[in-house]
């Protein structure tokens, strides 16, 4: 696990995304932690880090450190150009 210091932009999910994931949730049978749940945060982060991020590494935002569920790499051509994280307190 790492601790991650990285520019990032910070949001909210809303009601409808926290819904639509139940319902994905139920109609797969799973029961998976990494569901969003109320008050996880969702983290657009800069390409421009030393390691990349990694699930259960710890972000620090302006409101406490975080763990990273879930991640998703935005890459084009094959460069990333930005992540996508699921984080929860």
């Amino acid at each position: 696990t790492e601790v991650i210091d990285a520019q990032v932009r910070i949001f909210e999910y809303s009601d409808r995304e926290i819904a639509r994931a139940r319902d994905r949730e139920i109609a797969s049978g799973g029961a998976g932690e990494n569901r969003v749940q109320r008050g996880d945060r969702k983290v657009l982060m800069s390409p421009n880090v030393t390691k990349p991020p990694n699930i259960n590494d710890i972000i620090n935002l302006p409101d406490g450190d975080y763990r990273i569920l879930d991640v998703m790499k935005v890459a084009p051509a094959g460069t990333v150009v930005i992540y996508k994280l699921q984080v929860r307190l």
